[in-house]
């Protein structure tokens, strides 16, 4: 089984010929710059990532909604596109993932810098906590963790209504590198655990999380 994992560190083009008209609909709520440009860039590499997963539409055709709990859907019209799918963006730089429609997906993006002592203290684990302490690459493995928490999250479609303690991040190692470095995430509560990847790209750290084993996902740029 594959998953896909589209990224982009730019801008989106011109929105008027790759949305369609629920899209236009939200954007023109969006009246900041950037949280346009942003909620943008999502948008397209997520198209791109389904497109890459096998859903054969125009750009156009190919609408990216927010469910009630706010996770990303693919629509075409009225038909709800069947494949999992989760989205993150930062600081101008977006990733998204497209996996078979059985899967729990979550995908998450963080700018690799400081975490604060309190920040570490009040999100995470007590193991977690040791091992963000005892990196000594303590930015990447704090940023690391919390994207992989929020991947989670999204793959359970709870999002940070969670307290973020209540799962717990593994990693086997992290380094910034550019190579796939595995991971998994334990959820305390429902008992769930999901397998997943982290790696780094221009100081950014990008997690993605599935409820199987899967291999790193097959990449795409947009």
């Amino acid at each position: 089984m594959s998953w896909w994992l589209c990224t982009a560190r730019t801008t989106a083009p011109e929105h008027a010929t790759w949305l369609g008209a629920r899209e236009l609909a939200v954007l023109a709520a969006l009246s900041k710059p950037r949280r346009r440009a942003d909620w943008l860039l999502g948008r397209w590499v997520a198209k791109h990532a389904l497109r890459a997963a096998g859903v054969e539409a125009e750009l156009a055709q190919l609408e990216i909604l927010a469910d009630d709990d706010g996770a990303p859907v693919a629509w075409l019209g009225e038909r709800c596109v069947e494949r999992a799918l989760s989205l993150s963006h930062r600081a101008g730089a977006a990733v998204a993932l497209a996996a078979a429609p059985e899967l729990r997906v979550g995908c998450d993006l963080e700018r690799i810098e400081p975490r604060s002592a309190a920040f570490v203290r009040d999100y995470f684990t007590e193991r977690e906590r040791a091992a963000a302490d005892a990196a000594p690459n303590a930015a990447l493995v704090a940023n690391a963790i919390w994207s992989a928490k929020e991947s989670a999250l999204k793959a359970l479609r709870l999002g940070l209504s969670r307290d973020t303690r209540s799962v717990e991040v593994s990693l086997s190692s992290a380094a910034d590198d550019g190579r796939w470095h595995a991971l998994a995430v334990d959820d305390v509560e429902g008992g769930a655990r999901f397998e997943g990847h982290l790696r780094t790209f221009d100081g950014f750290v990008v997690t993605l999380v599935a409820d199987a084993a899967l291999s790193p996902p097959q990449q795409i740029a947009a």
